[in-house]
């Protein structure tokens, strides 16, 4: 946790985004409980981004709280990960971001193969389903909470 927190210090310091990856503990205890009590202890002074999420709907309604958005990857594909989409789908669409996680967790129909950023369209068209939304209006709100939360211009 010390070089976690030396860089939460430094993301707060020069004012630029964090960007996190969260996985249980080999040992198969949950490592999203210390995380969460860590970023509340910076008291909302950090934002940044959880990649390729796939925790509870109450971290994910806590991380947001504190100002996080949530990225997801070709995990939503899978057919295993009915929970996963179902949260995805309710969450605000201003908050959350795609991307491959390359090289691995390449999306259906791709899985199983080493992954590319190619890969994301049919992520992309997955997530513009489950939000109902058309591709050309989810294909703006992603740029824009992307701008957002980086502060950089795409597309």
């Amino acid at each position: 946790m010390e070089t976690l927190e030396f860089f939460l210090d430094l993301a707060r310091q020069v004012a630029k985004p964090v960007c996190l990856h969260v996985r249980d503990r080999d040992d198969g205890s949950e490592a999203f409980s210390d995380v969460v009590s860590l970023l509340k202890s910076y008291g909302g002074s950090l934002r940044g981004v959880v990649h390729c999420f796939t925790g509870p709907e109450p971290v994910a309604v806590q991380l947001m709280d504190m100002g996080f958005h949530l990225s997801f990857t070709g995990i939503l594909s899978f057919k295993s990960a009915d929970g996963l989409r179902s949260l995805f789908s309710h969450l605000p669409a201003d908050r959350i971001l795609l991307e491959t996680d390359a090289p691995y967790l390449a999306p259906v129909p791709y899985r199983g193969k080493r992954n590319e950023p190619a890969y994301v369209r049919p992520l992309f068209s997955l997530t513009a389903a489950l939000r109902k939304l058309g591709e050309p209006l989810w294909s703006e709100r992603l740029i824009q909470t992307q701008r957002d939360l980086f502060g950089l211009r795409c597309g």
